[in-house]
């Protein structure tokens, strides 16, 4: 297409040109499996994400496409079982659900058995797109081959496991044992993948909701040697914890900081002798009765739908009043605040708050739908814990240097819960759970600050405001505290920033784009449907380049990696300031008037002898930024980039070289350039002189 100026002795011509894209292309460090090498041929440009020598995820295009999204994860099983590199893979199912709140994605799970029994950590995900037809767009597993020549014999029972472990000093205080059951296990989730041995796993505490101390034992079913322990506590940092009564906002339960009426969500309310049912969100209720006597109402903070408090000095908290039907009957627990019933309040409202968090963007997963054991009022000092079935908040009190506030409130509560969740998503321990469980309380609350004043007064756990979240991959030592932390984390937390630090910016990225409500959202949903195919970490690593594709694979819309996906800039812009790289993306085209609909290149003049461009987006989404080409008319091979970059505007000021010249607007993905144009014969135009980007063109969907 050309465009022409009139008035001068020069004309201008200009070439729509378009089409961005993603390389398809995947180069591998490690010799892939040939049934992998296979199946890359049978979908061309799939792409292997391989670690350690080993395949950890296949993703990227469209693969085993039919009718419905079981038949099509079991036509990808029937083709493709060993493209992981185990031989005859025994792949147990263990759900399907929808990814996120319609069914355009399902999500099937899978627990990997060797020798017949479960491997510790052997999960499988296996992601469909739906629409018409279905077809598999990502599969991540962390599976475990058996020795060559097979597995040792066993030469020890459960019971002499047990006793093994009983005998060591180090375990003298645990009293409560659970019974030992015999898996695989490959190695721990800081260590890596080891080499796969049978073994006994069981768990020891110190016994109730309380215990401070509980860990999970492997021992080699064949030597009795223990190959891994496990510790199952997972605290909020090191040294405080903040906690308060009804406290608002994020502070705890602090004088400047006073408790006020908050509403009680899916609380059991009951007529005594009569109807019972759970509050709504808002803390309203609805209960049936016949007749018009006066009846009792009561509740308590032990009935709660996700929640049940334990207070550790002294009774929970109840009201009760006596109405005419149909009332209303108004009850207000804790009429008179202080330390120990606030704290029972706030573990009610904030627990069942980060239930519905992920609930309400995951209905179909149903791993967090317990009543969680709250226990409040602990006397220690400055600490709170997930230890796998309840999780225990201390009194206020003091810690070295540091005064502490009681430690049940908004942002540590947030924290903990989230231990619950990725742990009943099977995702292991180390920094991932840390930086997991920051996450959750960051983008659930909405504030950049874990723990605010939990070790005084502007001082907290830990800060990721713009200065203070700037940890990089590798992560390999704690940084400097930052901000308001009030001390400097251990090495595990410390690295946890790396992947909560990631999921705070692209929070932020996506209000920036989307606005604030709407971001805000795209986050949170984000992040969530991310859980659902994640497989963690690796070591310190709490983010990983295997991280970048699982992130990039929910956000896609169409199974195609290579044209990008709707919010992949945002999306890469995030992991890009910490240190990790998206895929190349191909790019797309600008409007051209025919195929490509939107407004087209046009130029003006300015009376400085400036022209002014502008033009249409790409047509591909994940397009952020474009480059502008100039040339000699008469030789429309000799264009050289006059802007690699418009910093995403669609629009450029120039000054024009002397003589007749063109002018090519090429759209730019991540790493890729685009389109300069179509021939009229439908061809692309050739690059010129030089480039900006390497060449990678998308068709436009």
């Amino acid at each position: 297409m050309l465009l022409r100026t009139s008035g001068s002795p020069r004309f201008l011509v200009v070439f729509v040109c378009m089409a961005l894209a993603f390389s398809a292309r995947t180069a591998f460090a490690e010799t892939l499996p040939p049934e992998a090498e296979q199946l890359v041929l049978s979908y061309p440009g799939t792409r292997v994400h391989v670690d350690g020598g080993r395949v950890r995820a296949i993703y990227g295009r469209p693969m085993a496409a039919a009718a419905t999204p079981e038949q099509s994860a079991q036509l990808w099983w029937e083709r493709h079982a060993e493209a992981f590199g185990v031989s005859e893979p025994d792949l147990r199912a263990t759900g399907s659900r929808w990814l996120g709140k319609t069914d355009e994605r399902t999500v099937f799970g899978y627990r990997q058995y060797l020798d017949g029994l479960p491997v510790e950590g052997g999960n499988v995900r296996l992601l469909v797109r739906n629409g018409l037809g279905s077809f598999v767009v990502y599969v991540g597993a962390k599976l475990a081959s058996a020795p060559a020549g097979g597995f040792q014999p066993d030469v020890i029972d459960g019971a002499a496991a047990l006793e093994i472990i009983r005998a060591m000093s180090s375990y003298d205080t645990l009293i409560e044992w659970s019974e030992p059951e015999l898996v695989v296990f490959n190695g721990a989730a800081n260590d890596g993948p080891g080499p796969a041995v049978r073994a006994w796993r069981f768990t020891g505490s110190e016994g109730g909701p309380t215990s401070e101390v509980k860990y999970t034992f492997f021992v080699d079913a064949a030597t009795g040697e223990p190959v891994y322990v496990r510790d199952d506590i997972f605290h909020v940092d090191v040294v405080g914890h903040v906690g308060g009564k009804g406290s608002p906002g994020t502070l705890p339960d602090v004088f400047y900081n006073l408790p006020v009426e908050l509403d009680l969500p899916e609380i059991e309310v009951r007529i005594v002798g009569g109807a019972a049912d759970y509050t709504d969100r808002g803390g309203d209720f609805v209960l049936a009765n016949g007749g018009v006597d006066p009846v009792n109402v009561e509740t308590s903070v032990v009935e709660g739908l996700w929640a049940k408090i334990q207070n550790a000095v002294g009774a929970e908290l109840e009201a009760q009043i006596q109405v005419t039907p149909p009332g209303p009957a108004n009850l207000l627990l804790n009429m008179t605040p202080t330390e120990f019933t606030t704290s029972q309040i706030n573990g009610f409202v904030h627990t069942t708050n980060t239930h519905n968090f992920f609930k309400d963007r995951q209905p179909q997963f149903t791993g967090l739908d317990i009543q969680m054991l709250i226990v409040v009022n602990d006397d220690h000092d400055c600490d709170a814990m997930f230890n796998g079935d309840s999780i225990l908040f201390r009194r206020a009190g003091s810690s070295g240097q540091f005064s502490c506030p009681n430690t049940c409130y908004s942002t540590v509560i947030a924290h903990e819960y989230g231990h619950f969740v990725h742990n009943a998503f099977g995702l292991g321990d180390g920094s991932f759970s840390e930086g997991y469980a920051d996450a959750i309380a960051l983008l659930h609350l909405d504030t950049p600050i874990l723990g605010a004043d939990f070790l005084g007064p502007g001082l907290s756990v830990r800060d990721y405001t713009e200065d203070c979240e700037d940890y990089q991959y590798p992560c390999t030592e704690a940084l400097p505290a930052c901000g308001t932390e009030g001390h400097e984390n251990n090495t595990g937390h410390a690295c946890g920033k790396l992947l909560a630090g990631i999921w705070w910016d692209i929070k932020l990225n996506a209000q920036a784009w989307l606005g604030p409500e709407t971001g805000l959202e795209q986050a949170r949903q984000l992040f969530t449907d991310w859980t659902g195919i994640s497989n963690g970490g690796d070591g310190l690593n709490s983010a990983t380049p295997l991280t970048v594709i699982e992130v990039l694979t929910v956000d896609d819309d169409n199974g195609d990696l290579g044209d990008a996906t709707p919010h992949a800039p945002l999306i890469c812009a995030a992991f890009a300031a910490h240190g990790l790289d998206c895929p190349s993306f191909d790019a797309g085209q600008v409007p051209n008037g025919s195929s490509v609909p939107g407004p087209q290149l046009a130029i003006g003049r300015t009376s400085m002898g400036q022209l002014n461009l502008s033009w249409g987006t790409s047509c591909l989404g994940g397009n952020a930024d474009y480059a502008v080409y100039e040339g000699p008319i008469g030789e429309f091979a000799r264009h050289e980039p006059i802007l690699c970059s418009t910093t995403g505007a669609t629009t450029a000021s120039i000054t024009p070289a002397s003589g007749d010249r063109y002018y090519l607007v090429v759209p730019l993905s991540s790493s890729r350039e685009g389109s300069y144009g179509t021939a009229s014969d439908g061809t692309q135009r050739r690059t010129g002189l030089s480039t900006c980007f390497a060449q990678s063109v998308a068709v436009c969907r």
